[in-house]
């Protein structure tokens, strides 16, 4: 459907919704898959049990691991600031990871200076988070940040409302040249993913086994 939509907006949403085809299966894969402790599988339940932009940040940052391919794309939202800051900034939300104005500041400064990447955040004028120096807390807080971006471009598309930005043919560049890119990498980067083949292939293989012994066959070992 992606392939054959004849304009970005819907392409863009086209291209979501394989992302929220995965919410439910990759629950129940990891609920068929995890150890028998009780704190695991709360802690299971209550990672999809949040509004979808949680549930986006919690799969992204399952899945994503290369946080140096989103760099090349930030790096020319500049030359689409004004749409970038409407739909950002003056519609917030409260999941948005940047709402302190300084921790913004610092983020668009450091894309403009092309100082974006982990090593750069040694500079604390280009540190967008505390402690955003530290590795796992840089890799979390971009992804949570990529994430925000798909989820309200999503919604300004979908939810053509008061409250949300709206959209025209005049933003159709930076749904291209921005807003896309950022999704395909997103989605390059689970559907490759090593951790989740294996968790649908040990799924698959469960499914397999329910089937043999509803039939009254014996499970193999």
């Amino acid at each position: 459907n992606s392939v054959s939509s004849n304009n970005s907006f819907d392409r863009f949403l086209k291209k979501y919704q394989l992302i929220e085809l995965l919410y439910d299966y990759i629950l129940i894969a990891r609920l068929r898959t995890i150890d028998s402790s009780l704190s695991h599988f709360r802690h299971t339940l209550n990672a999809y049990n949040k509004d979808e932009c949680d549930t986006l940040k919690e799969l992204i940052n399952c899945y994503v691991t290369d946080h140096t391919r989103y760099l090349d794309i930030l790096y020319e939202a500049p030359n689409y600031e004004d749409v970038i800051l409407d739909i950002f900034k003056k519609h917030s939300k409260e999941s948005n990871p940047l709402k302190d104005d300084t921790n913004w500041d610092r983020f668009w400064h450091a894309i403009k200076s092309h100082k974006l990447s982990h090593p750069d955040m040694a500079d604390l004028q280009y540190r967008f988070i505390k402690d955003g120096n530290k590795e796992p807390i840089y890799k979390k807080t971009m992804n949570n940040i990529i994430s925000y971006w798909i989820y309200r471009v999503r919604c300004s598309i979908a939810h053509y409302k008061i409250g949300e930005f709206i959209f025209n043919n005049e933003h159709e560049e930076f749904i291209v040249k921005i807003a896309e890119k950022l999704l395909d990498e997103v989605l390059y980067q689970i559907f490759s993913s090593q951790e989740l083949h294996d968790e649908i292939r040990v799924s698959k293989e469960i499914d397999a086994f329910l089937e043999r012994r509803s039939v009254g066959e014996t499970p193999q070992t």
